[in-house]
């Protein structure tokens, strides 16, 4: 696992490139674990876990 601030730098290879030239983050989840994932009715996920997720792809703007 690693964390995403503001104050720390990216190296962007590996992994992280490969993110970054796809331009998508592929998130997996069940969906059925509140408070990290819940599938809605209408389709749509919430929870941390796909607030995390929201928030790296910010960070590289995708």
């Amino acid at each position: 696992m690693f964390i995403l601030s503001t104050a720390t730098d990216i190296p962007l290879n590996g992994k992280v490139a490969q993110i970054v030239e796809r331009g998508t983050l592929q998130v997996g989840t069940t969906g059925d674990y509140r408070p990290l994932s819940y599938l809605e009715n209408n389709g749509n996920y919430w929870g941390f876990g796909i607030e995390m997720a929201g928030k790296i792809i910010r960070n590289f703007n995708l």
